[in-house]
């Protein structure tokens, strides 16, 4: 049985995500060594896309009526 990709549980998901995204973010500027400055760049330029990607795709859930439990409260972004 397929899931419905159109749920809310969908939609939390993808916040979850995007919270994820954005503490891996965070760790490679203070957690995270790195060889040089370009390989660390080119990490935090890997994450802003995976990140964009999920951010749009909540927001064309959003945009087609999904709501989830208001109760859910993901981390702030990073900005």
């Amino acid at each position: 049985m397929e899931a419905n990709a159109f749920s809310k549980y969908a939609l939390k998901d993808l916040h979850h995500s995007i919270a994820v995204i954005d503490r891996r973010i965070l760790g490679c500027g203070e957690d995270e060594k790195f060889d040089s400055a370009e390989s660390r760049e080119l990490k935090l330029q890997r994450l802003s896309h995976k990140r964009a990607a999920l951010v749009k795709a909540a927001l064309m859930l959003s945009g087609l009526g999904v709501t989830y439990d208001a109760d859910f409260r993901s981390r702030p972004s990073v900005r």
